[in-house]
């Protein structure tokens, strides 16, 4: 039998182009699809929702830079790759800081943080590839605060955490408005990067709890490119177009901005 302690997600991945209709002629018909179409929708994510403890949307279309679907679906490996390091990542160079302590998840602890609460279960998935990322990450850090060491800092009074506004980009349908308008139930930061730090972790667990206030929190960060991983881009690899200084940040979250998609299938 199944173990009823086990953690279940899916992820639903869609390909809006492909759901397109034809919706000339006259307003009837065209409402009626529309409107079936997000019956049908709705009632699949409440049949997912009873299966499963959380579902990750994805969506391999609507790419603002154009990309193709096989690169888009790369991104999002990528991205998926990344974000379960906290229970998959197998090296000695990792650092996690989560709500159980300073060690490696477990699969259930993992889909534990991400969902507080069993009312939540929508999720969000971002990424970016970002050369220097420590930089990025780094203004108005207690990181930053001791490196300059009583000298004022370039940038005064600045909130940490202002590259999950700037930086990164969306895979899961979700509201586009500023983050710091929505309410967060858990954020999960995954990282790999050149580097594995103490300061870099720090400054990703500040960034994501002092401005946006999750009720759980959870970052990795792993000593190990995506081109590392991939042998330098060779065979297979060369699918990721990595580069060997870049960092992968990949980012899972439970808020209140998902509430645009799920009003899109009610």
């Amino acid at each position: 039998d199944e173990c009823r302690t086990a953690g279940r997600m899916v992820l639903h991945v869609t390909d809006p182009q492909s759901q397109q209709h034809d919706l000339s002629g006259t307003w009837q018909p065209a409402h009626v699809l529309r409107v079936r179409k997000r019956i049908e929708s709705g009632l699949s994510l409440l049949d997912m929702g009873q299966m499963a403890h959380s579902i990750l949307p994805l969506s391999v279309g609507a790419d603002p830079e154009g990309s193709g679907i096989f690169e888009r679906t790369s991104q999002i490996a990528m991205a998926w790759e990344t974000a379960t390091l906290a229970y998959r990542g197998k090296s000695n160079n990792i650092r996690v800081a989560s709500e159980f302590g300073e060690e490696q998840l477990s699969v259930r602890e993992f889909i534990s943080s991400l969902q507080p609460s069993p009312r939540h279960k929508l999720l969000e998935l971002d990424y970016a590839t970002v050369n220097d990322f420590s930089s990025i990450i780094l203004p108005g850090t207690s990181v930053e605060r001791r490196q300059f060491q009583g000298r004022q800092p370039q940038k005064l009074h600045v909130a940490p955490g202002g590259w999950m506004e700037s930086t990164l980009q969306a895979l899961s349908p979700s509201d586009a408005t500023s983050r710091s308008l929505h309410q967060h139930w858990s954020l999960s930061a995954s990282m790999r990067s050149p580097r594995s730090t103490d300061e870099d972790l720090t400054c990703v667990m500040e960034g994501m709890g002092i401005r946006y206030r999750p009720e759980s929190a959870l970052g990795v960060v792993m000593g190990q490119t995506m081109h590392g991983l991939t042998s330098g881009g060779y065979a297979a690899g060369a699918y990721w177009k990595a580069q060997p200084s870049d960092t992968l940040v990949s980012v899972i979250s439970n808020s209140t901005r998902s509430y645009d998609y799920a009003n899109t299938i009610a």
